[in-house]
């Protein structure tokens, strides 16, 4: 539907490029359509896919050798990165998914999205399975996003013990 990985490329592809880059910095960003259901209720699904579809092709724009980018279910994407300027690739991302999402929108409503960025430094990070890891600190920051108000993007920083959450408004 979208044009993007599936959830197990995604984890293949995510899974080569850390063994690519095994002491770097791994980011990943969740991306989530705040009120999807909504959208599908009140528009129907062919609306709801055309705004999955507009997100895909967004995406697809930013991948590279070092930006990996797929869907994990419904509404819920994953971008995988060793660039390090996340913060300014988080708001191009966001600005660019907006930008495109507002040609085919249909309502008077405005479409938003929450995001949710964490980081694993690789080189230091022992415990099995970092990939999952960092997919996980991202979700919770995404539904910190959400919890918060939705339309906003939140970084997890800090040690996993002692997660800190900060906003960026976009």
């Amino acid at each position: 539907l979208t044009g993007l990985y599936n959830r197990r490329t995604l984890f293949s592809k995510s899974n080569e490029l850390l063994e690519e880059n095994p002491t770097t910095t791994m980011w990943a960003i969740m991306v989530d359509v705040d009120n999807f259901k909504m959208i599908n209720d009140s528009h129907g699904h062919a609306y709801g896919d055309l705004i999955l579809q507009t997100i895909g092709e967004s995406l697809q724009s930013f991948t590279s050798p070092i930006l990996i980018a797929g869907r994990l279910g419904g509404d819920e994407f994953v971008i995988i990165t060793t660039d390090p300027d996340i913060k300014s690739l988080a708001s191009a991302i966001n600005s660019q998914i907006l930008q495109r999402i507002e040609v085919v929108r249909k309502s008077d409503q405005p479409v938003t999205l929450s995001m949710g960025v964490s980081c694993l430094n690789l080189a230091t990070y022992t415990d099995e399975n970092p990939l999952e890891q960092l997919i996980l600190e991202a979700d919770q920051a995404l539904y910190r996003a959400k919890d918060q108000g939705k339309n906003q993007i939140f970084f997890a920083t800090g040690r996993r013990t002692r997660r800190t959450f900060t906003k960026q408004e976009h």
